[in-house]
């Protein structure tokens, strides 16, 4: 029997990251979505049958993930889903039936239900809200930083010990601090990060 229901996890889902580049093709045109396209017509060769899945989206695999992050493709933007949204019209295009999908963001420490939430909160009035909260997650970043940092020696996963985390956050940091300054300036920057770094 064919499989009828499937999910799913998609990593830093935002076309220009390493994982999904946007394609530029021979003639020098770019097709920012054609990673999207790509996937959708692997899965829908691979499960014809198929009536519904659950798509979870994520931009952070977890501090013990490395790399850290791509914390430049969660800064809250217009575009931010359209790869989401480019990847869900192509794998239903590519069904003889209709597939019944169900979206779910984590994205800066909260969860959105389906693309239209976060569109919404990315445009116009609500955006300033979803800088806030993007800040607010990007100082949660620098508090794990912090706290591994000052774990007592060969505790869970101690700079001391652990030289690969160490080398992780501090990417990170120095990341997290360039986004920082152009959101909230060079001072308040500094002064989060270092503080993040002391000790």
């Amino acid at each position: 029997p064919q499989l009828e229901y499937l999910s799913i996890q998609l990593e830093s889902f935002s076309a220009g990251t390493a994982a999904w580049p946007v394609v530029k093709l021979s003639d020098g045109t770019t097709q920012p979505v054609l990673t999207a396209q790509v996937l959708a017509e692997y899965l829908s060769k691979c499960f014809p049958g198929l009536r519904s899945a659950h798509v979870f989206v994520t931009w952070d695999a977890g501090w013990h993930k490395s790399p850290a992050p791509n914390y430049a493709a969660m800064i809250p933007r217009p575009n931010l889903v359209d790869l989401s949204a480019a990847f869900l019209v192509a794998w239903s295009s590519r069904l003889a039936h209709a597939l019944d999908v169900t979206v779910e963001f984590q994205l800066w420490n909260m969860c959105f239900d389906g693309i239209e939430n976060v569109a919404s909160v990315c445009n116009g009035v609500l955006r300033q809200a979803a800088i806030e909260a993007y800040v607010s997650y990007l100082e949660d970043e620098l508090d794990g930083v912090h706290m591994r940092r000052h774990l007592s020696h060969g505790l869970g996963a101690c700079h001391c010990h652990h030289p690969e985390v160490k080398s992780r956050d501090l990417d990170a940091a120095s990341t997290i601090r360039g986004i920082l300054v152009t959101l909230i300036g060079r001072e308040e920057a500094d002064r989060v990060v270092d503080r993040a770094l002391e000790g």
